[in-house]
């Protein structure tokens, strides 16, 4: 999986809460993310190539906007051996240039700088 990317996913400086749109509950935590994908610490299994409706809180407002809403498809899920939950990796599908921006946005003001 590491080795298919095109882009680093970047690692922010929160842990950003992830929400299940059509459940409308927490789906877990934003452990990294990228134009591309994201990485998800779950507080359940998701099944690969499941298609959700996500929406992630913000830490900073960017041009109004709070959330980030985007559809996104599990490719992989594995127990998480540090925490009690799953670690899901997903891809974002057919990003609008809005979602792209915001991404960009987060990565650029709050992820980690090796």
């Amino acid at each position: 999986m590491w080795d298919k990317r095109r882009k680093k996913r970047m690692r922010l400086l929160y842990y950003l809460k992830v929400y299940n749109e059509d459940e409308l509950g927490i789906l877990g935590r934003l452990i990294d993310i990228s134009r591309e994908g994201l990485l998800v610490l779950c507080n359940r299994l998701v099944e690969s190539n499941t298609q959700l409706k996500l929406k992630l809180t913000l830490p900073s407002e960017y041009e109004g906007q709070k959330n980030l809403h985007l559809t996104a498809e599990s490719v992989w899920c594995k127990k998480d051996l540090r925490h009690d939950g799953f670690n899901v990796g997903f891809r974002i599908l057919n990003p609008s240039a809005e979602t792209l921006e915001i991404i960009d946005f987060a990565t650029q003001e709050h992820a980690f700088r090796e």
